[in-house]
């Protein structure tokens, strides 16, 4: 595993983005501040995929990504081998000129990170930048609009302008008893280097200010070696390398984007939107618009948690013995029988899955809810899963082979681009195609033979059968939606006749009251039409 700060960012991006070049596909996990922002926004079963996707991507404040893993495999066919390389990024918004992101933290977020050891100093003070394509246009107008020049519009610490001002009094000193030749080092403190090469050298004639890693320096020169650096490293040049540093991981993203490999993700949905919204461009209105844009970023998806729950139904009526490799989708327990099982889950030429030399650091350590090493685990799940799928319909499982990773991709081509979604009217959303429809039972209607209907009590007593979600539609009725249909039907065995409450499958005609309004409203309205033709022909 390469852990990867604002510190090393700018050394390892180019190792980075040589290997995604060189990947079969690549394996993503999101960290979050937080996974609820909104309070009020509870995921329901009752939830349409577009307003599930209102809930996660419009929040009154967005939580942000705190840490990205990145693993990058590489599948050698003469050894049937997959070599992963881990990356772990630590993420962090940056301010500057008009750019300046709020976020929200969420209590239960943080103390989920805390359990697993999560580094909030790199994440604070060593977090990578980022732009989306709204930040970068606002910065770019910044750097050309000259607000870096005025101190009331380029936004930066009061503490910073007072450094400046002190460094700027303290060169006048130093001009006054120097000479041409002469360097001074600068202590530059917290200031970001751009603004201070544009006060020094729009400011003093006669010195020229250099930045050497965390080192900055002054030097008199004369004006023909003034005009000289000056056709070396233009304010423009300057700018673009701010606007460059600033974009940070972004470039990563935009990378893979380009690159057009395969990306594996864990329940990823909460992680695509908060990708395409941090590095890419803030969330469209309508889920419609998120699809179509998600998808020209990254055509081709899986989700090992869908893929995991669509293999277990057809793998167990072909291979029964296989079926527990997939008794749980949790990403850790998946990896934990692929891997302690390896003889009894691992049909011919399964494919080996191993660290690449240099990031053997996950080999020995398990480090679950790292985003580097859940990364991982997502690739590793789709490996094994992908070789275990060729034997429902592909191959014979007597007679497996070595499989070549485009084999595995046609294998499993109707998982691509389909989402894990949890708790809503359907189990995953099609971010390349037509969406499913909804795979669960028909809602239920309760009414309460006498008096008023108490939901908590109806929540308490029908969460012995399957998850449920309650909406009160009157003060004796309300319109329950199960997770499954035997959880529905045990529901409908166990309350049928009871005395205190008429359950039954929900009607739209008869138990809402509004269509039933409508309904009689043209009734009426068709009532009075014929009356009035009658009497009518009846005045003739």
């Amino acid at each position: 595993m390469c852990e990867v700060t604002k510190d090393n960012f700018e050394q390892v991006l180019p190792e980075v983005l040589g290997h995604i070049d060189n990947a079969n596909f690549l394996a993503f996990d999101c960290e979050f501040t937080a996974l609820y922002p909104d309070k009020d926004a509870k995921n329901s079963l009752f939830d349409s995929i577009e307003q599930r996707y209102t809930k996660l991507a419009h929040p009154p404040v967005e939580s942000v990504i705190s840490q990205f893993g990145l693993a990058i495999f590489e599948h050698d066919t003469n050894t049937n081998t997959y070599f992963a390389r881990n990356y772990n990024f630590y993420i962090c918004p940056r301010s500057f000129a008009s750019v300046d992101d709020r976020f929200v933290c969420q209590a239960s977020s943080l103390e989920f990170l805390i359990r697993y050891n999560f580094d909030f100093n790199k994440f604070l003070y060593r977090g990578i930048s980022y732009l989306n394509s709204e930040q970068e246009k606002a910065l770019k107008s910044d750097l050309s609009g000259g607000a870096l020049l005025r101190p009331i519009d380029r936004n930066i610490p009061f503490q910073d302008e007072d450094k400046i001002r002190g460094i700027c009094g303290d060169l006048a000193a130093w001009v006054s008893k120097s000479k041409e030749g002469d360097v001074l080092e600068v202590e530059s403190g917290q200031v970001v280097p751009f603004v201070l090469h544009l006060e020094i050298r729009r400011k003093f004639s006669h010195l020229w200010s250099f930045a050497v890693g965390d080192i900055f320096r002054v030097k008199m020169v004369s004006p023909e070696e003034r005009k000289k650096f000056e056709q070396e490293e233009s304010e423009k040049e300057l700018a673009e390398q701010l606007l460059d540093s600033m974009l940070g991981f972004t470039k990563v993203i935009r990378h893979i984007s380009k690159s057009g490999k395969p990306i594996v993700g864990h329940n990823c949905l909460l992680d695509l939107l908060k990708i395409y919204n941090q590095f890419c461009s803030p969330l469209p209105p309508t889920y419609k618009e998120f699809k179509s844009e998600i998808n020209k970023l990254f055509p081709v998806i899986f989700d090992t948690k869908h893929i995991c729950h669509n293999i277990k139904k057809k793998i167990s009526r072909i291979h029964p013995e296989l079926e527990s490799v997939f008794s749980s989708s949790n990403l850790n327990l998946l990896h934990k029988v692929l891997v302690e099982r390896d003889d009894k889950y691992n049909v011919l030429w399964s494919p080996k899955v191993v660290h690449a030399e240099n990031f053997k650091e996950y080999e020995e350590l398990s480090n679950p809810h790292e985003a580097g090493y859940d990364a991982f685990l997502a690739g590793f799940c789709f490996v094994r899963i992908g070789h275990l799928a060729a034997t429902i319909s592909y191959m014979d499982i007597k007679k497996m082979r070595v499989l070549a990773f485009r084999e595995k991709l046609d294998i499993l081509a109707e998982y691509c681009n389909c989402i894990n979604i949890g708790r809503a009217v359907t189990n995953h959303v099609n971010l390349g195609g037509q969406e499913p429809d909804t795979d669960r039972p028909t809602w239920l209607h309760v009414r309460a033979r006498k008096g008023r209907l108490d939901c908590m009590v109806v929540a308490e007593r029908f969460a012995r059968f399957a998850c449920a979600d309650i909406r009160q539609v009157g003060r004796a009725e309300a319109v329950v939606a199960i997770s499954t249909h035997r959880g529905a039907r045990e529901v409908m065995v166990a309350f049928s006749g009871g005395e205190e409450w008429v359950v039954e499958r929900y009607n739209m005609v008869r138990h809402n009251k509004n269509v039933r309004g409508f309904l009689w409203g043209g009734v009426v309205v068709m009532g009075v039409t014929l009356l009035g033709l009658v009497w009518r022909e009846v005045k003739r």
